[in-house]
């Protein structure tokens, strides 16, 4: 069927100011597809194309060879087999958890949340950096008010809580009931929450207990807490959310995820949460990957490539620390990376979310560098961060050598001395 002349021309008006900024949307192939090294992907522990995932998924094959290639319908329908029932207890149990609800994505774990577990009264109260598909989910929300806190700040959060206790007598006499999500790591910024103080400032504003915490641990899955629980699990906090949500999709190399809750959370989702109960439920392989994943994900082959991926982020800080430009550049403001702030003070754990700021319209020259060298990064722009800090965001990972980091870095800092002014002779005189 050919568009309405007018529909299609309202289509291209929409898309043409994107288009001269560069910031349309295209559908992209994989590192390894286009002849490149991937720096860009969230597969960080490389147990994507891992012969050990591929191994243990086969073996769960042959342990059930009857299984079916589809399905009938949705969880609700004949979609739920005792397969998955024990899938989810177990997993649930592995993350210090009463249940699970596994989704065919985090995307949709998100909006199913905070689309169906906020009720009429109630407010969400979320970090100002939350994740698109959070948003999502609350613009679904029956909650009475949405409201933002400044990033990773638990005296902001405090202070927004207070406000809603003034516009709401409800929820401050314990009535209705405050949900704050958080994630642990930022997918953009690469930064860690400082969960243990937001928790405390949410419980101090909120005396009456009328709280539900939820955490996103899709970019700490896998990579951090006993055997890759998760950031929770590593600070022994996770009594503290009544939700918490887990990818299969990013480190640990398969897709799908569960959201760990009480019993009682569980089955309102099932009732409740339309893109739970209107989906054909996925085919046996996506449950066996899942699994499978998270076998090597929580064994002594995991434990070694979480090892492994902190060498490798370490090495990267090491060589940019080294680089005899690396000052230079970034007091020149060519590029920044607000990473190395928290590398520089000794951090413990290394996230390997690397985001390489840039100019404002520079990152796509820079990822377009970096491609042409064989390196695989992707370009961040408006609207999915702000315009002033439009990226390229480097994903370290386990199977990346210590040569291909090396090259990483002699490239951005190549690029980056072609916009850097010239060092003056008193400033080349002081370094020697």
């Amino acid at each position: 069927m050919v568009l309405p002349t007018t529909y299609r021309q309202n289509l291209e008006a929409a898309l043409d100011p994107h288009r001269q900024k560069g910031q349309i949307f295209k559908l992209t192939a994989p590192a390894d597809e286009v002849g490149c090294i991937d720096f860009g992907s969230n597969n960080t522990l490389s147990l994507g194309g891992s012969s050990a995932t591929r191994e243990e998924f086969l073996r769960e094959l042959a342990r059930n060879p009857n299984f079916a290639i589809g399905t009938g319908g949705s969880r609700l329908l004949g979609g739920t087999t005792q397969y998955i029932d024990e899938l989810e207890r177990d997993l649930a149990h592995y993350y210090n958890a009463e249940d699970g609800l596994i989704f065919p994505s985090g995307y949709e774990g998100n909006v199913a949340i905070h689309a169906t577990l906020p009720q009429t009264g109630d407010a969400i109260i979320h970090d100002a950096k939350i994740h698109a598909s959070t948003r999502d989910g609350m613009r679904s929300s029956k909650a009475h008010m949405i409201r933002p806190f400044a990033h990773n700040d638990p005296q902001s959060l405090y202070d927004v809580l207070e406000e809603v206790k003034l516009l709401e007598p409800a929820i401050a006499d314990g009535l209705n009931t405050v949900f704050v999500t958080i994630e642990s790591i930022y997918s953009m910024d690469g930064d860690v929450a400082p969960v243990a103080e937001i928790v405390k400032e949410a419980k101090r504003a909120l005396p009456k207990g009328n709280l539900i915490m939820i955490l996103d641990e899709a970019h700490s899955h896998g990579i951090i807490g006993p055997n890759g629980s998760g950031l929770a699990c590593h600070l022994g906090l996770e009594k503290e959310f009544a939700v918490r949500l887990h990818t299969y999709g990013k480190a640990v190399g398969a897709g799908g995820a569960i959201v760990l809750c009480d019993r009682l959370i569980k089955n309102y989702l099932v009732s409740y949460a339309r893109n739970f109960m209107f989906t054909t439920a996925p085919a046996f392989t996506f449950f066996a990957t899942i699994k499978a994943a998270a076998t090597v994900m929580s064994g002594e082959e995991g434990n070694w490539r979480r090892k492994q991926l902190q060498s490798r982020v370490y090495h990267f800080y090491d060589l940019l620390f080294h680089h005899p430009q690396w000052e230079h550049v970034r007091r020149s403001g060519v590029l920044s990376i607000p990473t190395t702030e928290q590398v520089a003070k000794g951090a413990s754990f290394l996230v390997p979310i690397i985001p390489v700021i840039t100019r404002p319209g520079h990152s796509h020259k820079l990822e377009k560098w970096l491609r042409d060298r064989g390196l695989h990064t992707h370009g961040v722009r408006y609207p999915v961060v702000p315009m002033a800090k439009e990226r390229v965001r480097v994903m370290m990972h386990v199977d990346n050598t210590e040569e291909q980091i090396e090259a990483l870095v002699k490239s951005i800092m190549e690029w980056a001395e072609q916009y850097a002014p010239p060092l003056s002779p008193a400033t080349i005189k002081l370094h020697l």
